[in-house]
């Protein structure tokens, strides 16, 4: 899959220079060719989790890039939708290919049962005036709601895929969330405070753990809800 990218920064590199020169039939052949070369990259079955994530912030950086564009925007997001359902939905021929990143599914199993995980149905999660988010074993955001996008000054979707520490910087990331990330996903419901600094600001956060286990009862990820420590404090004496 490295060498799709690397055709598709060379043509937008390509296409730049078009641009910058003024040579208005080469850009229109340019942009021509980007589309096909876009479809190569999201028809690719990833082996691994990795190459997953990849595709995924690929097309975060699409649609950020082509936000003015709704049409594009509302493409990009069906195209959004498809991946999730192939690695994250049903396994067979869509799913198989990520059953390395999910090695203890069995076939026609997906890895989130609504049933065993009624928590992470999307409508209710955005309707809760709660931050909350979806994190999996290598503390990437799998899922966060609305509140918890608008708190952070970003889209749902640009967060799929971000790893906690470009959130809360690497220090307070590795002396306090990876902890009790850690004990989160060895079984443990974990609340503690994070205090920490965002664009220079301190902050300090209630932080709720629950582990998200899948059909196998294996836990795949953590599902967090967060709280100002103001806001806990007000909650709790009202």
């Amino acid at each position: 899959m490295l060498g799709f990218f690397e055709a598709f920064s060379l043509k937008c590199t390509q296409l730049k220079q078009a641009v910058a020169s003024g040579d208005d039939d080469l850009v229109r052949l340019l942009d021509k060719e980007l589309e096909p070369m876009i479809a190569d990259i999201l028809s690719f079955r990833a082996q691994t989790r990795e190459a997953a994530h990849m595709q995924l912030q690929f097309l975060n950086g699409l649609i950020r890039d082509e936000a003015d564009d709704r049409s594009s925007v509302t493409r990009r997001s069906a195209a959004m939708s498809m991946l999730i359902d192939r690695y994250f939905g049903p396994s067979g021929d869509e799913g198989e290919a990520f059953q390395r990143a999910f090695p203890h599914l069995k076939n026609n199993q997906s890895a989130f049962e609504p049933a065993d995980q009624p928590l992470l149905n999307e409508a209710i999660l955005d309707s809760l005036p709660d931050r909350v988010a979806v994190i999996t074993r290598d503390y990437r955001y799998l899922f966060a709601n609305q509140a918890n996008a608008r708190f952070l000054n970003r889209t749902a979707l640009s967060l799929v895929g971000c790893h906690v520490s470009d959130l809360v910087g690497v220090k307070s990331f590795e002396a306090l969330a990876k902890p009790a990330f850690d004990k989160c996903f060895r079984g443990e419901t974990v609340d503690y405070v994070h205090v920490g600094c965002r664009a220079s600001k301190a902050f300090s956060t209630r932080c709720r753990m629950t582990p998200l286990r899948g059909v196998n009862q294996d836990i795949i990820g953590a599902v967090v809800v967060l709280q100002s420590v103001n806001e806990a404090a007000l909650l709790e004496r009202s």
